[in-house]
């Protein structure tokens, strides 16, 4: 799964970059790393569970 994860989920910071601030609640992380596929800091990503939509997707195909 580590290795899934790592090739699955990138590490990005361009919108803090931008002066973007991110959403960090729950369903904003699922839809952005599960749903939409873009990149998130290590604290966003530690939040994404077996439970959540698109995880299977992302670490078991």
């Amino acid at each position: 799964m580590q290795r899934r994860h790592v090739e699955s989920i990138a590490f990005g910071n361009v919108d803090l970059l931008l002066g973007n601030t991110p959403k960090l609640n729950h369903d904003a992380l699922v839809e952005k790393l599960l749903v939409q596929g873009r990149p998130g800091y290590c604290y966003k990503i530690k939040y994404i569970t077996p439970d959540d939509a698109g995880f299977g997707a992302v670490y078991f195909t």
